[in-house]
Formats: C-alpha cells, sequence, structure tokens
C-alpha cells in the first residue's frame, strides 16, 4: 500500500515564528544560544528591505515540517 502525503509550500508569516524556531531548536542549529521570540520577530520585520529574500515553510496536514530561505 502506497501512502502519501501533500506537503504545501507558502511564504511564512509572522505568526509562524514559533514554530519555525522550534524546528531550528530541534536541529541544533543555536548551539550557543535559543533565538529569543522577540528578536525573531525584528529580523523577520526587517526582511521587506530584501525584496528578493523569503523565508517559506512547508506544511503537512496543516502542521509546520519544514522551512527554507531563499536570497
Amino acid at each position: 500500500m502506497k501512502m502519501s502525503m501533500e506537503i504545501k509550500i507558502r511564504r511564512a508569516g509572522a505568526e509562524d515564528l514559533p514554530a519555525v524556531l522550534g524546528l531550528l531548536k530541534q536541529l541544533d542549529v543555536g548551539k550557543d544560544r535559543d533565538l529569543p521570540l522577540a528578536e525573531a520577530q525584528k529580523i523577520f520585520a526587517s526582511l521587506h528591505k530584501y525584496p528578493r529574500y523569503s523565508l517559506y515553510v512547508a506544511l503537512a496536514q496543516a502542521q509546520i515540517v519544514g522551512t527554507f530561505a531563499l536570497i
């Protein structure tokens, strides 16, 4: 039996930041320290300065399961 899961990709919104930070923490990206939500919100808000830079999230069954950025 073949099971398939639909993955949807969309641009991230500020409301996605807690889930994105949770993924990064699972990957142990910030070994020195965790990025506080308030700091992540400031960084995210500044992305509009870079029109070709975008943060995306991957969703499976309406849950954020991945993230990536394009520059």
